[in-house]
């Protein structure tokens, strides 16, 4: 055993390190439609790879990710309306949103 990290080889642990720093350095100097479709990717790329860990490995289907992703969704889509009324006057001339 070479070292601590002697199970990957040495180009992966760059190749790794150089994608790591991209995806931290790219908010910094991105447009704002990539870097918000990027977020949306890496967003995806984890609920995938939660997914396909837990059914992959332990051989149990969970839902509870996509409850927790579509709660996520569902809580977003709320406070853009909450901001949206807050600016525009909604049907009933008040600034909370018709749902409420």
């Amino acid at each position: 055993m070479k070292g601590r990290f002697a199970f990957f080889p040495r180009s992966m642990l760059i190749l790794g390190g150089a994608i790591f720093a991209f995806l931290f350095l790219y908010p910094f100097f991105g447009e704002e439609f990539r870097v918000s479709m990027l977020g949306m990717f890496l967003c995806f790329t984890i609920l995938a790879m939660s997914v396909d860990l837990i059914w992959g490995f332990v051989g149990i289907l969970s839902l509870g990710h996509a409850v927790y992703f579509g709660m996520g969704a569902y809580f977003v889509a709320l406070s853009l309306k909450i901001s949206y009324a807050s600016v525009n006057p909604t049907r009933y001339g008040s600034g909370i949103p018709d749902f409420m």
